[in-house]
C-alpha cells in the first residue's frame, strides 16, 4: 500500500507513460494487480470496500490459461505485445466482466485468510485486537459474532482461544463465501455456525446462550447491542463493544455504552440483577484524525 503522493498524477499520464509506470511497480514488487482504495460509504452497513483497479496483467500465473481476453473492450485497454504479454487498463476502473472473480490469501498468526478484495475487508490495521482474542481463554465457552467478515476474529476465537462454538452472523454475501472457505481451510468448520442476512433474524439460533459477544461493526455497534444482551445467557459474560470515538470523549462514550446496556438489560432480562463494567478499554488504532477505534470490554455479572 502506497501514499496518494507516491504515483504521479494518472491524468497527466498518456496510456503508454501508465502502462510503464504500472509495469514498473509490477516487476518491483512482484504483484499482478494495481488498485486504488476509496473510503467506504459512510452509510454502506455491509462495508463494501471502494476498489477502483488500475491495472491488470492477464498473462500472469495468478489467471488460469483457458480465459479468452478479447481483442478489444470498451470499458477497458487491452495491451498486447509481441512476447503474448496482456495488460489491462480498465476505463472505469472496474475490474473487467470477462476475468475470473479474484479471491488472494493471506496467513496471519498461522490463520489462513481467503477474501475477494472487490467486495469484503481484511482490514490488518484491527492485528492488535486479533492478538488480545487470540489470548482470552475461552475454553468452553459459546461465542456469537455479529459482525463476523471474512472471519477476521471468528478464527482466532476458535483457533487460539479455544471457544467451544463460534455462532457467527454476516450479511455481506462475498464475505460469507470467504468465511465458509477460511473455516474449513483452518479445519474449525465444525465448531462454527454462519448465518446469512441481518442478525437480527438470525437471533432465534443463540439466544440466551453465549458467554461472550463480539460486536465489531465501524463506525459503530449500537444496533447490535439489543441483540447482544438477548444474545448472552442468564449469567451474564463479556460483550466487546466496536466503536469510532473521539479521541478526547473515550471515557465519556464508553459511560454512555454502559448506560444503554443497562436499560437494555432491565427491558430484556429483568428478572435478574445485574452489575456491568467496563474492565478494560482497548485503543485499536487510529481510524480518522482525533478519532480512534475504540473496544469496550464490558463485563456482566448476575447480582
Amino acid at each position: 500500500m502506497f501514499p496518494a503522493s507516491s504515483f504521479p498524477k494518472l491524468d497527466d499520464l498518456s496510456l503508454d507513460e501508465r502502462v510503464l509506470v504500472f509495469r514498473s511497480i509490477c516487476t518491483k514488487y512482484g504483484v499482478d494487480i494495481i488498485t486504488r482504495k476509496q473510503p467506504i460509504t459512510k452509510n454502506d452497513l455491509k462495508r463494501k470496500p471502494q476498489v477502483q483497479f488500475l491495472y491488470i496483467n492477464a498473462t500472469s500465473e495468478y489467471f488460469p490459461r483457458s480465459i479468452v481476453i478479447p481483442e478489444q473492450d470498451d470499458k477497458c485497454t487491452i495491451v498486447k505485445d509481441s512476447t503474448g504479454k496482456i495488460e489491462l487498463i480498465p476505463l472505469d476502473f472496474i475490474y473487467p466482466s470477462f476475468l475470473p472473480e479474484i479471491l488472494i490469501s493471506t496467513t496471519q498468526y498461522v490463520i489462513k485468510y481467503f477474501w475477494n478484495p472487490v467486495y469484503s475487508m481484511f482490514s490488518a490495521g484491527n492485528i492488535t485486537e486479533k492478538e488480545r482474542i487470540a489470548n482470552f481463554d475461552c475454553e468452553d465457552e459459546v461465542i456469537v459474532d455479529l459482525y463476523a467478515g471474512i472471519g477476521y476474529f471468528v478464527l482466532p476465537y476458535l483457533i487460539h482461544a479455544k471457544a467451544k462454538y463460534v455462532h457467527a452472523c454476516e450479511w455481506n454475501t462475498y464475505a460469507v463465501a470467504a468465511l465458509k472457505k477460511n473455516l474449513v481451510a483452518n479445519k474449525v468448520d465444525k465448531k462454527c455456525s454462519v448465518y446469512e442476512g441481518d442478525n437480527k433474524d438470525a437471533l432465534k439460533y443463540f439466544e440466551n446462550c453465549a458467554n461472550r459477544v463480539n460486536l465489531g461493526l465501524l463506525p459503530t455497534s449500537k444496533d447490535g447491542y439489543e441483540i447482544a444482551i438477548k444474545a448472552l445467557n442468564q449469567n451474564g459474560g463479556w460483550l466487546h463493544v466496536h466503536e469510532n470515538v473521539a479521541v478526547e470523549d473515550v471515557k465519556q462514550f464508553g459511560e454512555t455504552v454502559v448506560l444503554e446496556l443497562t436499560n437494555l438489560l432491565k427491558s430484556h432480562k429483568s428478572a435478574c440483577n445485574y452489575a456491568l463494567n467496563i474492565e478494560h478499554t482497548e485503543i485499536v488504532k487510529n481510524y480518522a484524525p482525533k478519532v480512534v477505534h475504540v473496544v469496550y470490554d464490558i463485563k456482566i455479572n448476575k447480582e
